[in-house]
Parts: structure tokens; C-alpha cells; sequence
């Protein structure tokens, strides 16, 4: 048994073969990953930070590959990786059982691995799981089948947000994929249209995995819920630089529907000089929704669609006076982005329907309760299923 160092905690502990020394255990904790051979002793003791690949050979074969950087060498926070050392390698072949008698599978290992990855780096690309090899080309960690094509290295922020969710979405299919009830699972999972498969809060499975997926997506829904980090991980300052960027947001939300109004109010004017009464009476779809507020486009006409965008901008202009008040008075009345977004949706929604009761709103503000921080309720179940797991590490 190896000897945990302080801070240390054990993950895993699976029985296995090192290629070219033999049996053993392998360890995975929330620093490090090694191989003890039965009678040699540790093989290999590999820090998280060095490790920088891992690919599923075989229905229980990983193979791992680090880099043997040094800790200054390891990219900025706010950086793509851009280390290029010599890369070395080894494979484990894991036996059918761990020692609880519970099947091992290659996918299973492999998702334990990025889970500890990420909660290794606390922000920064290496918590996305990117890394670079040794010809430059950028990979990411989740993507442990060896099947991704390597990213393209730039500062695309959309490029950076779409594999965000790819890999969000990863996750989640892995956690429906584990609990499945369907002999031989297939199911693709669109967390778009099918958020029944993950587990409600306070339902964080039965198997160890299940619950470290559980912990680790209920942990980033604190996070955006909160806005305590921005895309590239960095945690956002809970000051009022941060509370202006996102008023400045909201204006220009505002704004944008009063533009959008007028950009229809033109198409009507030009229709109507031609004469186009075909696009006049085209009937336009229903809407599927609209940001901060739920009043979708109805569908009708585009006058429809003309008078429609005008409540939507009375409304968010409102929002936002009532906003830019509440701040005049008290500029330190929220502590978090997420508080001040969760209280302005709140307004909004208040607005909405005071408008669509058929009232004035001119001077109405709402006064829907403040809060500071997002609740943190669906986070302290964790300690307690912890008492409850059905498996051993």
C-alpha cells in the first residue's frame, strides 16, 4: 500500500498488470497516479501534473503518456498548454474485478482519470483537460478513445465555449451511459432535449463514478449559477468591475430589442412601398423563447412581430432603470454576477407579467427579495452520500 501524503486522498485502488513488469495495484488519488508491482515496489509514481495523456487500448488497457515538465514550465492560467517536452509512455491492463468484485472497464478508469484531472488543476486550460504534444498539436483529455482530431490552436472564444459544452455534454452522456436501465445501452444523449437522464439534485447514483460525475457537474451548476469563474476558468472578481461588465450587458440588451423593432419597422415601410402584401400577410411561426423571460413570439404577421419586439423592448428598458436604481442606492447590494443576473432576470419576469395583466409599466419597479449568492442546498448532500457508497475505492 502506498503511503498518502498530506492533503492526499485515495480515488482509486484497482488491481492490475504493468506491461513488461507484471502485478499489481494501481492507484489513482487527488494528487498523483502510481503502480506498486507485487514485489518490486512502486514502478512508476507520476504527479497529475506531469500526466498529460491517457487512451483506452482494450476493454481494460489504458495507456498513459506524460511529459516530464517542471512545475514553472506548466502555461499560464489563462493560456493554451505549450509544452512541448519529450513524451514517455506505459500501459496497465487492469484486472476483470476490482477488489469490492465489481467489473473494471477501460471507459470507467478513464473517466475516474479526468475527474481527477480536473479538480488537480483548479483553474486554467489544463482543467479542461487540453494539453499539447510534442509537434504542437492541442488534444483534450476527455476524449480518451484516441478518436478526437487534435484542436486548432487560437483564440476563437466560440471555438474555446463549443468544446466547453462538448465536453460537458461528454460527462453527462457518461453518467446516463453508467445507470442505463437497456441491456447494452446505445442511447445517444442530447442534454439539450433529454435532462430527465441526469439525476435529479439530491440523486446522485449508486456507484462511486456516478457520484464523482454527480459531485463534479452539481459543482459547475454552482459555479455558473454563481458566475464565480469566467470561460477560461479564472474565477471572476466578486467586485463591481465584474457587476459593471454585466450592467453594461444588460443595456445593450435593451437596446438590441429596440434596433431589432426598428429594423422591422423598416421591412414593413418597404413592403408596403412595393406593394408586397405577400410578405405583409405571411403568417411567421411562434417563437421557442426568449432570454430572462418566458412570453415566446405568438406567431401572426410580421405587424405581429413588430408590436411584439416593442413590449419586449418596454420591458428591458424597464428592467433595466429598475437595475441601475437599485445600484445608485446601494452599490455593494450584490456580492456575486450571479446575484445581480439572478435578481434582474427576477425583475424582468415581474415586469412581464405585470405588462401582460394589462397594466402600465412606465413607473412600475418590482421588488422581488435580493439575494447575494445563489443557494448552495444542492451541494451539502455530498458529504452525507458519501456515507453511502456501495463500492470500495
Amino acid at each position: 500500500m502506498i503511503v498518502l501524503q498530506n492533503g492526499e486522498k485515495l480515488r482509486r485502488r484497482l488491481p492490475g498488470k504493468l506491461k513488461k513488469f507484471g502485478k499489481g495495484t494501481f492507484y489513482i488519488t487527488n494528487q498523483r497516479i502510481c503502480f506498486e508491482h507485487e514485489k518490486h515496489g512502486l514502478c512508476f509514481d507520476l504527479g497529475l501534473n506531469h500526466l498529460c495523456y491517457w487512451r483506452i487500448k482494450g476493454k481494460r488497457t489504458i495507456q498513459f503518456k506524460w511529459q516530464e515538465h517542471t512545475p514553472h514550465q506548466v502555461e499560464a492560467f489563462d493560456k493554451w498548454p505549450v509544452n512541448f517536452e519529450p513524451e514517455f509512455d506505459c500501459e496497465v491492463e487492469f484486472d476483470r474485478k476490482n477488489f469490492a468484485g465489481i467489473e473494471i472497464k477501460a471507459e470507467h478508469v478513464a473517466m475516474a482519470l479526468y475527474l481527477a484531472y480536473i479538480n488537480y488543476w483548479p483553474y486554467g486550460m489544463r482543467t479542461m483537460g487540453y494539453w499539447a504534444d510534442t509537434q504542437g498539436r492541442l488534444w483534450n483529455l476527455f476524449f480518451a478513445d484516441g478518436k478526437e482530431e487534435p484542436i486548432t490552436v487560437g483564440d476563437d472564444s466560440m471555438r474555446f465555449e463549443a468544446k466547453v459544452m462538448e465536453i460537458y455534454g461528454g460527462q453527462k452522456q457518461m453518467l446516463h451511459d453508467l445507470g442505463c436501465p437497456k441491456k447494452g445501452c446505445n442511447c445517444t444523449f442530447e442534454y439539450e432535449t433529454k435532462k430527465e437522464l441526469i439525476p435529479d439534485e439530491g440523486n446522485p447514483g449508486e456507484t462511486l463514478l456516478e457520484q464523482e460525475l454527480y459531485e463534479n457537474l452539481m459543482t459547475i451548476a454552482y459555479e455558473e449559477r454563481n458566475m464565480l469563474r469566467d470561460r477560461t476558468g479564472r474565477p471572476d472578481p466578486e467586485h463591481s468591475y465584474g457587476i459593471d461588465m454585466m450592467r453594461e450587458d444588460m443595456r445593450n440588451m435593451a437596446a438590441g430589442y429596440d434596433e431589432s423593432q426598428i429594423e422591422v419597422e423598416k421591412r414593413i415601410k418597404k413592403f408596403e412601398a412595393e406593394g408586397n402584401t405577400e410578405e405583409l400577410q405571411k403568417v411567421k411561426p411562434a417563437g421557442t423563447g426568449t432570454p430572462k423571460i418566458s412570453w415566446p413570439f405568438p406567431g401572426g404577421t410580421i405587424y405581429d412581430l413588430a408590436k411584439h419586439h416593442k413590449k419586449l423592448g418596454r420591458i428591458f428598458q424597464r428592467g433595466a432603470i429598475v437595475m441601475e436604481e437599485i445600484m445608485e442606492n446601494d452599490p455593494d447590494a450584490f456580492e456575486t454576477l450571479g446575484g445581480f443576473d439572478g435578481h434582474h432576470s427576477k425583475v424582468l419576469r415581474a415586469i412581464s407579467n405585470h405588462l401582460k395583466a394589462g397594466n402600465d409599466i412606465s413607473n412600475y419597479t418590482p421588488e422581488p427579495k435580493i439575494e447575494k449568492r445563489v443557494s448552495e442546498h444542492y451541494l451539502t448532500d455530498i458529504p452525507e452520500y458519501r456515507k453511502r457508497l456501495t463500492e470500495t475505492v
